[in-house]
């Protein structure tokens, strides 16, 4: 019994640290500048050949309501605040193999209903509330940005600069 617990707590411990890494994952900026190159086709349609993953197989699965549309657009323009590189469906499908995973793992060690319950509602609400610290954190992180740019710009119209040479420096 105990062999079983342990393996279903490493395989449930190694998928979701697998999809936690797939979620904060940022691009490389050697990716971001190959959209300049002269070859960025050729590299596009070996991305997309590459670029097979269970999650995105998974999400193709669930169908697109339109009665949820308003939520869906809401949600995606959350996600991309936040920087995730996740669509609708994406997480979706995190939140519920975080769900099933934390539930069985909960009633196997516990083998309480109400105690299953209520980390189904945690695991469900987990991915909302690291995106939205995860959208407060770039938020700040712009806000001292710009306060920095608006203290160099001052300071360059101080110095003499017009403003067009204070925004290039």
């Amino acid at each position: 019994m105990f062999i079983i617990i342990f393996l279903v707590f490493i395989f449930s411990f190694s998928l979701t640290l697998g999809l936690f890494m797939a979620i904060f994952s940022k691009q490389k900026v050697t990716d971001k500048l190959k959209y300049f190159d002269d070859g960025y086709e050729v590299y596009e349609a070996i991305e997309k050949k590459e670029k097979k993953s269970l999650l995105k197989a998974f999400s193709k699965l669930i169908p697109n309501f339109k009665f949820n549309s308003g939520r869906r657009k809401k949600r995606e323009l959350e996600l991309i605040r936040a920087d995730v590189p996740l669509t609708y469906n994406e997480l979706l499908v995190v939140k519920l193999i975080l769900v099933i995973i934390t539930s069985l793992f909960v009633y196997l060690l516990s083998r309480d209903l109400i105690l299953v319950a209520l980390f189904l509602v945690v695991a469900y609400k987990t991915p909302d509330i690291i995106i939205s610290s995860k959208k407060k954190n770039r938020i700040k992180e712009f806000d001292a940005q710009l306060t920095e740019a608006i203290v160099i710009i001052s300071n360059s119209l101080k110095a003499g600069y017009s403003f067009l040479q204070a925004i290039a420096v």
